[in-house]
């Protein structure tokens, strides 16, 4: 009877639990919607440009018997035509004819435009045919007026813009008619729509995670890491997210590697011709930013099948072949896999970087997974420096950023594991921690092996001194098998004075000394708002401050000791955690300083993001463990939680710049 009650209490008491995660789900719900609709209503842009134009100068009044013929490919598809017509001085008589056809010759709809109507405005005219697809065109504008002083003109632009030419009854002219085309779309709408419900099904689940089954933190690290990555690789289009062209191309270049595809004569890797016209039109575009025209292009470009698998050269050589950046084949290989894979079963280009990504977005949410359960302390911080907005970026992203951030916290986890063990490592864990090793070594120029310095915090007794000095000789050998020739290379330049702004920092290490100081004080908002998400590297995303301060304190909060547990590192041990940051952030300058001189000024060493830091901002975070401010009551749940509502209203504020662009 006792048994009974007791089951049927708890059933209960889990019944309820499921009823308060409805709930709250439908709570946030409610929020979320009143802030989308109250700042996004009438807001959202539902016309995306195909092709721009650039209205510079008017051409002469066109008259009856004079017919302007304009050719022009578009890269996309398009609905809507935008011109722009030249009103003359005196009042307006008769008509303009606007006319399209097809490469063939085939019309496709024809305007009618009273010259009376017409003024500098641009005239927006709309297909009767509907969408027409990407391809050439030609555009005749024609006028029934007799007299040149009643007609309108229409603006021209610098000539083969839109690779074809512009021709006045027949001659070939050196200009372009400014052509606009726009293709109507409620592909915001959708987005919007689609990314907000799946945050919130990613509330939902985490809720349920952490409250009623109250799963393990290393399990549930991992779901909230693939959940809200999806979100990501949808927030972001391809080709937005720093360097990404450089990274797809290198990335390219190794997937021919494994199917044993050569360069061509030149150097340039070979793609496939459906591959290299994709990547065109990403470049071609006006605006490298996330907005509804790169959307639409990411959109209108998508195919699951590859329309032209001809080999051919891209013209385009990769970061492998310029010999002089962090791009070994270790830091691209979960997107090497996807795009090969892709590849292999003949889809499109949109579809395999999707599976690039896709497949990278796994393999870091592993390791993070691994991480934050090897880990005896900090798993938290693990896991929300993971869930910012940053992390998520890069690890989503063509990049070589998101595999060295996932090997850089397997390998503090490890060394904080090590540091506490009470016995000897196991064989099974040394081999782990010299896989973790050996795979940041070869990620971004082995610049991340200074995390090895956390070796001096764990006892001898628990790992030798030979194997750590075995561990230590081991990365420095991948570092320079991977990079040695890129090292070299910086040693040689950084002695040549005349190429630096302050001259070698070897021989002026006092004046370049101060000028790292000077950028700390100056970009230093720059540097930390960059390590938390509120500058997303060189896409112009941006979040709110307020988030990103909210970012941080959570994340300050859940590294603090809870009541009655001792304190977590020594004073000795918080000095070695410091070391790596300190070493991170001297590489960091002295890289940019050589590698990008040419943009320094003497008070101010450019290029430096707070993206770069990431690798080893656990540290300062686990050096926060101390024994005066403790937490009187473990609320370190209800913080991840609050965390990933954060994480929510980050999508909507992404997305409401992005929709509105």
């Amino acid at each position: 009877m006792l048994a009974e009650k007791i089951k049927s209490k708890c059933s209960k008491a889990f019944q309820n639990k499921w009823l308060v995660s409805f709930i709250v789900l439908a709570v946030i719900s409610a929020v979320v919607l009143l802030f989308a609709i109250s700042n996004l209503h009438g807001r959202i842009k539902t016309e995306a440009q195909i092709l721009a134009p650039k209205a510079e100068t008017a051409s002469a009044p066109i008259s009856s018997g004079v017919t302007y013929e304009q050719s022009f490919a578009s890269r996309g598809t398009f609905n809507r035509i935008q011109l722009f017509f030249a009103p003359s001085g005196s009042p307006n008589t008769g008509a303009t004819t606007v006319e399209l056809y097809t490469a063939s010759g085939n019309s496709i709809t024809r305007w009618e435009i009273e010259n009376s109507t017409i003024t500098e405005d641009p005239v927006l005219l709309e297909l009767d045919g509907g969408a027409q697809e990407k391809g050439d065109y030609r555009l005749t504008v024609s006028s029934d007026s007799p007299d040149p002083g009643t007609s309108a003109g229409i603006f021209l632009q610098q000539g083969s813009i839109y690779e074809g030419e512009l021709r006045i009854d027949g001659e070939v002219q050196e200009s372009d008619i400014s052509i606009g085309l726009y293709q109507q779309t409620n592909l915001g709408y959708f987005l919007l729509t689609g990314i907000l419900l799946l945050s919130l099904i990613c509330l939902w689940v985490s809720f349920i995670l952490l409250f009623i089954y109250k799963t393990a933190l290393w399990k549930t690290a991992i779901v909230l890491l693939m959940g809200f990555g999806m979100a990501y690789l949808f927030i972001f289009p391809s080709g937005t997210v720093n360097d990404t062209w450089r990274h797809y191309i290198t990335v390219y270049d190794y997937s021919n590697d494994l199917l044993g595809i050569p360069k061509d004569d030149s150097g340039t890797v070979m793609m496939r011709k459906s591959d290299l016209d994709t990547y065109v039109r990403y470049r071609a575009l006006p605006n490298r930013n996330p907005c509804i025209d790169q959307y639409f292009e990411e959109f209108d470009e998508f195919s699951w099948q590859c329309a032209d698998k001809t080999l051919v050269a891209s013209g385009e050589t990769s970061l492998v072949t310029r010999g002089n950046n962090a791009s070994s084949m270790v830091a691209y290989f979960p997107q090497i896999v996807g795009l090969t894979v892709g590849r292999l079963l003949s889809l499109g280009a949109i579809p395999c970087i999707f599976l690039a990504r896709f497949i990278q977005l796994v393999c870091v949410a592993l390791m993070i997974g691994f991480a934050v359960k090897l880990t005896p302390v900090g798993k938290e911080v693990l896991l929300l420096l993971s869930l910012t907005p940053i992390f998520m970026q890069q690890i989503t992203a063509l990049s070589y950023d998101g595999v060295a951030f996932g090997f850089a916290f397997l390998l503090i986890a490890l060394c904080v594991k090590f540091r506490f063990e009470k016995t000897a490592v196991s064989t099974e864990s040394y081999i782990a921690f010299l896989f973790s090793t050996m795979g940041l070594a070869a990620c971004r120029g082995g610049m991340y092996i200074v995390l090895l310095a956390l070796l001096f915090i764990i006892p001898n007794a628990v790992l030798s001194l030979w194997k750590k000095l075995f561990a230590g000789l081991i990365g420095i050998f991948t570092t320079l098998a991977f990079y040695g020739n890129v090292y070299f290379n910086v040693s040689s330049s950084a002695g040549n004075e005349t190429a630096l702004n302050l001259g070698s920092p070897f021989e002026h290490p006092v004046q370049v000394g101060m000028a790292v100081v000077s950028s700390l004080i100056e970009n230093v908002d720059t540097y930390v708002g960059g390590m938390f998400g509120q500058q997303m590297g060189w896409s112009s995303s941006t979040i709110p401050f307020t988030l990103t301060f909210a970012f941080l304190l959570l994340i300050m909060i859940v590294s603090l000791s809870v009541d009655g547990t001792p304190p977590t590192f020594s004073a000795k041990d918080k000095a070695v955690l410091f070391l790596p940051i300190l070493f991170t952030v001297g590489i960091c300058f002295f890289m940019m300083y050589v590698g990008e001189n040419w943009k320094a000024t003497v008070w101010n060493i450019w290029g430096v993001q707070g993206r770069y830091f990431i690798p080893v901002l656990p540290l300062a975070f686990l050096m926060l463990r101390n024994r005066f401010i403790v937490l009187k009551k473990d609320i370190r749940k209800i913080v991840i939680y609050l965390f990933c509502n954060l994480e929510v209203l980050a999508f909507f504020s992404l997305l409401r710049v992005y929709l509105i662009r």
